[in-house]
């Protein structure tokens, strides 16, 4: 069963458009209306990125605006909480100073590692570790036994991501201490949280 409902113009619909705009088959009542109303941002953005509000900045200190009102003008479009009146006279006065990027600058430190990176490059040099397996295998068998390059490649890969993941709970273990060095109680205590003796 299908039911089809067919809507007329009100006398108050007419009265919006002039009679050569009314809404015909080919245009649709809802661009109409938006081609009559000038468009009005009517709920703050969410949350903008750092970048979009310095890019408003430079553009307003360059139009000769005070801190202040600045301020006030990306108060009144994105929130309250977007950015302080300090940073606003701040970026501000890097921007009269002759600045003109509004992305971060890099800071100093240590840089980020990606997983490909890890993935193709091994931290423990390959040498040592291939002796210190070969030593393993003599100890425990008293014979000399041959291993493929392959294998000693998966079980370095396999030491490293049980050593990394060892110290990152180790770490974790000297954070809830509240201490910025690791210790080798901190060690023993994620050793002991892992079930290892």
């Amino acid at each position: 069963m299908r039911i089809a409902f067919r809507l007329e113009p009100t006398a108050r619909a007419r009265s919006l458009f002039s009679p050569l705009q009314f809404p015909t088959k080919d245009t649709s009542l809802v661009s109409l209306v938006l081609a009559e109303q000038p468009f009005v941002m009517e709920l703050p953005h969410m949350s903008p990125a750092s970048c979009e509000l310095r890019s408003v900045i430079r553009f307003l200190a360059a139009k000769k605006n005070s801190a202040k009102d600045i301020h006030t003008e990306l108060c009144q479009v994105y929130g309250e909480g977007c950015m302080s009146s300090g940073m606003v006279r701040r970026w501000v006065r890097e921007f009269e100073n002759g600045r003109t990027d509004v992305h971060d600058e890099p800071r100093a430190g240590r840089p980020s590692v990606s997983n490909e990176t890890i993935a193709k490059e091994l931290l423990l040099r390959k040498a040592p570790f291939h002796r210190l397996v070969r030593e393993i295998m003599l100890r425990a068998s008293n014979q000399v036994y041959m291993i493929q390059s392959s294998a000693l490649v998966a079980l370095q890969e396999a030491a490293e991501m049980y050593l990394v993941s060892f110290f990152e709970d180790s770490y974790l273990c000297a954070i809830h201490a509240k201490r910025v060095t690791l210790m080798v109680r901190d060690m023993w205590l994620a050793r002991r949280i892992r079930g290892g003796s």
